[in-house]
């Protein structure tokens, strides 16, 4: 079955979006302001602090690292308080209601509006990439980011390869 044009560039959106969390877009932060693991539903808290390199990154408005102020068990942020990501100028999905799934893992769109890893985007947006702050960010967190060699660059690679198969043949 093949999807028409403006379907098909969506759900390539939804599924770079998808590969971004796979890849290090995601927090282990939970609603409580912390990073302990719970049991279940069971109100005890192991003494074990989880986090992710990108809940590394983020820092409060004085510059602290969330993760190093969650000590054990400590609450490391508010829900609502803008949390920085590094120094990419870009700052968390953080709302004053926790929403399952979208909290901490995501770009606010006040930060960068074009970002690709924001929690909700427009139904009419149908192809979006990283953004360079999102490019900056994945450095943070150790990537190697190569960037897209342009088209011009791969036409000639792809003239240059034919242009030596054809003298071989």
């Amino acid at each position: 079955m093949h999807l028409p044009r403006f379907q098909g560039e969506g759900i390539f959106c939804i599924l770079t979006h998808e590969v971004g969390h796979a890849v290090g877009f995601l927090s282990l932060a939970t609603q409580t302001g912390t990073f302990q693991v719970q049991s279940g539903s069971a109100s005890t808290t192991y003494s074990t602090m989880l986090y992710t390199k990108y809940d590394s990154l983020l820092t409060n408005q004085e510059g602290q690292s969330i993760v190093e102020k969650a000590g054990n068990g400590n609450t490391a942020f508010t829900l609502g308080e803008t949390l920085s990501l590094g120094d990419t100028g870009l700052t968390v999905y953080n709302p004053t209601t926790w929403s399952e799934g979208s909290s901490m893992a995501h770009i606010d769109s006040t930060s960068d509006p074009d970002a690709l890893m924001q929690y909700s985007i427009s139904p009419d947006t149908y192809h979006r990439t990283l953004t360079d702050g999102e490019v900056g960010l994945m450095r943070s967190m150790g990537w190697n980011m190569v960037p897209e060699p342009a088209t011009a660059t791969l036409s000639l690679l792809g003239l240059a390869a034919l242009a030596l198969r054809r003298r071989r043949c």
